[in-house]
């Protein structure tokens, strides 16, 4: 789903998503601002994908062409001795995909040091231009009033459900007289909104470990810091691709495959065998490359692209992993499973 605005563009998983980073472009705000508020748009309309207590990553092309990269993925938490992680205390799940089951550990042991409010905040203080509180509005709005549950979503939500459903929380925010929402129905989340408008004024900045509860601590989240790496850039003819770095391996994923796919011809149309068995090898070759950059992955992750009227592109891609099924206390923000 994409709007355009003169020179601008957005594009994103969730209509509320992009009209909430049109509607900062509109009041004057540059693909930060957009990027931000679309993203906070997304923990209200696409709940099993991104929240405020998960990850993520912003690659930026600046105006002038200055490439960076933001990291604000999930850090392992530990930096206290309080207590030592507990794998038994991991609550395994099945999920029901339509070729296989698969099962995901969820509850407070899975919950690693969220990253994606802290990196909203850095991203806005560091390249944003509107003030905070209209930046948050789209999302507070959202969040009181409801969104629509779009057909995808609801086959997130359906294939997360027993995760959602877990504890009285999710049940409340993803469920209707016993059973889930349905697309076309409208959820609302009065306690994010709450939050979010604390975040909008300068109240708040951040989680505390009684809110996130499981081994995190408060030396855990005093000690996040958002870094920016240079991007990894690969050629793909006479285009240039900037992507996530190490450590990260999902860019180098994505370079291992087109260093593959140098030199073949380009896969128009299915009467070209040659150029889909070459995309084919490329695509298989990635399992044994992935092995050899370790094991590991979030499960789902939701992506926004911004380009301003300035010529500035944000591309911004967050995940909650497969959702853990607890919430920040009294905050409406489900946390993520990474661990």
């Amino acid at each position: 789903m994409s709007t355009r605005r003169g020179d601008a563009m957005v594009a994103a998983g969730h209509e509320a998503t992009v009209a909430a980073a049109a509607e900062v472009l509109r009041a004057g705000g540059n693909a930060h601002d957009a990027a931000v508020a679309g993203g906070m748009a997304a923990c209200v309309a696409e709940p099993g994908l991104t929240s405020l207590a998960g990850g993520g990553f912003a690659t930026t092309c600046s105006s002038v062409g200055e490439l960076r990269v933001d990291d604000f993925f999930v850090a392992v938490p530990g930096l206290s001795a309080e207590r030592n992680h507990d794998p038994n205390a991991l609550v395994a799940v099945p999920i029901h995909f339509a070729g296989a089951v698969q099962h995901f550990h969820v509850g407070a042991e899975s919950v690693a040091v969220p990253g994606t409010l802290a990196g909203y905040l850095h991203m806005h203080r560091e390249h944003g231009r509107l003030e905070l509180r209209h930046i948050v509005a789209p999302a507070i709005r959202l969040a009181r009033e409801g969104v629509e549950v779009d057909p995808w979503q609801a086959h997130v939500m359906s294939l997360l459900e027993p995760i959602l459903g877990r504890n009285t929380i999710g049940r409340a925010l993803f469920f209707r007289d016993g059973r889930l929402l349905r697309a076309g129905e409208i959820m609302t989340n009065p306690a994010l909104a709450e939050f979010l408008v604390d975040v909008g004024s300068g109240a708040r900045s951040g989680f505390e470990a009684s809110e996130l509860g499981g081994r995190i601590s408060a030396a855990d989240l005093a000690g996040y810091q958002v870094v920016t790496r240079e991007p990894l850039v690969c050629r793909l003819g006479e285009a240039q691709l900037a992507i996530n770095p190490a450590p990260s391996f999902g860019g180098r994923l994505v370079a291992h495959a087109l260093e593959r796919l140098d030199g073949a011809e380009p896969l128009l149309d299915d009467s070209d065998p040659a150029s889909a068995v070459a995309l084919g090898e490329a695509l298989e070759s990635l399992t044994a490359y992935r092995r050899q950059l370790g094991e590991g992955t979030s499960t789902g992750t939701t992506h926004l692209s911004v380009l301003d009227h300035e010529g500035t592109m944000v591309a911004l891609t967050t995940s909650n992993g497969s959702c853990s099924g607890e919430f920040a206390d009294g905050l409406g923000v489900q946390l993520n499973n990474m661990m």
